[in-house]
């Protein structure tokens, strides 16, 4: 990837060249927008010939998915328009070994490991896509033609880190004659930059890779510095470029649906995912915990609703963990924050049957309490992502794309 700097450069110029795109009349808009997204897709992150081959394959990945989904999305067997792009996500990013084969008859001397890095965005592609095929299904929006499909998963603002915004947002966006206000989106592309770039970076020199790696004897508030200051960072960081990508997105007049709505404040751990990477969760929500625990609640009855709603959220909050790697310590942030929301869950059933309605409006509106929760959900998560944060496999990551520029 490129530096930020240059990143900043290429991305006002994405700006311009896709004004000029969206200004060519009747079919040839959405294909000429296809172009550009892809050919600045290339600029930023396949600059180098030895790695143009894998944007190829990227491209014909999705090229395939827009056929499958095309015939099967309204058919009877929208199954495997659903399947192909997470099958793809498994296979390239969990389970490396198994295309060994073919990836090493191809001429890019490249480990496999670095080679998955390469397919930049693919976990929130393959959930852009999947999400596609249940609008189409449910007649939300018709199946867009081949250009408008190429425009949309590869739609430069989103590519990389998301938001993993609908596509129903996204066309009706552009056909509409109102645009997001010009200066509201270039405020918001001055915050993310704000965070992205300085208060992210500050704050990584409390983290445990800027505080604690020094050699040095530590006392325990060091950890307790370095857990909350990790939280802070991972925020500005995810959320300032969230606001580039939303901000950039609106100068081209295309609305991206919000992905955080200030975290810090969440009052518990359900709350909190109501607030951080909102697109995820609500993505979770529809493709996994609703028809799961629908057909849950079928088997086990409704007197037992409750506890398969727990176990419904349950498997989501792990399958969360596993979207964000492979590691252990992946799973094991995905069990850590299943655990809080199901107690969650449990304690709310409980508080209501012995308040009552007036008792438990009471407790929620109560500021001590409220303090308490939010202080202690604060705490919680910072420990949560303190496994999170432990592993080689970000910093890997980061560091193969600062080192492309």
């Amino acid at each position: 990837m490129l530096s930020d700097r240059v990143l900043l450069v290429a991305l006002a110029a994405y700006v311009v060249v896709g004004h000029i795109a969206l200004r060519v009349p009747g079919i040839w808009r959405m294909r000429t927008f296809a172009v550009v997204n892809v050919l600045f897709v290339f600029v930023i992150f396949y600059r180098f010939s030895t790695y143009a081959a894998v944007l190829g394959i990227y491209a014909a990945i999705v090229v395939l998915q827009w056929l499958i989904s095309s015939r099967t999305a309204r058919g009877g067997t929208p199954w495997l328009a659903m399947t192909f792009p997470l099958l793809v996500l498994a296979w390239i990013k969990y389970l490396p070994g198994v295309w060994a084969p073919a990836w090493s008859r191809l001429p890019l001397n490249l480990d496999l490991k670095t080679a998955s890095l390469l397919f930049v965005g693919l976990s929130y592609m393959a959930f852009r896509l999947t999400y596609l095929v249940t609008e189409v299904r449910n007649g939300i929006v018709p199946h867009p033609d081949l250009g408008e499909y190429l425009s949309f998963a590869f739609f430069v603002p989103t590519m990389a880190v998301g938001p993993i915004s609908r596509y129903s947002t996204y066309a009706k966006s552009l056909a509409s004659d109102e645009r997001p206000s010009a200066r509201l989106a270039a405020m918001r592309i001055v915050v993310g930059i704000a965070k992205y770039l300085f208060i992210a970076n500050l704050m990584n020199q409390l983290t445990y890779a800027g505080l604690l790696t020094d050699g040095r004897v530590h006392p325990h508030v060091d950890w307790l510095v370095a857990m909350a200051a990790y939280y802070v960072y991972l925020y500005c960081n995810f959320s300032g470029f969230c606001d580039i990508g939303i901000g950039i997105a609106g100068l081209l007049g295309v609305r991206v649906d919000e992905n955080f709505d200030r975290p810090f404040l969440a009052r518990n751990v359900k709350d909190f995912w109501n607030r951080w990477h909102i697109t995820l969760s609500i993505y979770m929500r529809d493709m996994v915990f609703t028809p799961l625990s629908k057909m849950l609640v079928k088997k086990m009855g409704p007197r037992r609703r409750d506890h398969a709603l727990a176990i419904g959220t349950f498997v989501v909050f792990v399958l969360v963990g596993i979207w964000h790697g492979a590691g252990i310590n992946f799973v094991l942030f995905g069990v850590l924050h299943a655990v809080a929301v199901v107690a969650n869950h449990y304690y709310g059933i409980a508080l209501r049957k012995r308040l009552g309605a007036d008792g438990m409006k009471a407790y929620l509106n109560h500021r001590g309490i409220q303090a308490a929760a939010v202080v202690c959900t604060f705490l919680y998560v910072s420990a949560s992502l303190a496994v999170f944060a432990n592993t080689r496999g970000i910093d890997r990551t980061l560091q193969f794309l600062r080192g492309m520029g």
